[in-house]
């Protein structure tokens, strides 16, 4: 991983976001988003995955958990690299 932020951005890319839902669980929503200037807009819905909010803050998501996230981002980067005009 990088260092340093280059402040450079694509115009394509995955928005994960989390939210506390009233039974005390936490949800995360994965979503494809476009970027409109400094703002990223989001589009389509990708996927989500509720889990009690301490597994989160602990960290102590299963390995096929942290597995599934990291295979979602990468599908949906690829698929946003392939949308990009050469």
């Amino acid at each position: 991983m990088a260092e340093a932020d280059d402040e450079k951005r694509g115009e394509h890319g995955v928005v994960v976001s989390v939210r506390e839902d009233e039974d005390g669980s936490i949800r995360l929503v994965f979503d494809r988003a476009t970027r409109n200037g400094s703002q990223w807009q989001v589009g389509a819905f990708v996927t989500a995955k509720q889990m009690a909010r301490d597994t989160l803050l602990e960290m102590s998501m299963s390995d096929e958990d942290l597995n599934s996230f990291g295979l979602v981002l990468t599908a949906e980067l690829c698929a946003a690299l392939k949308r990009i005009p050469r």
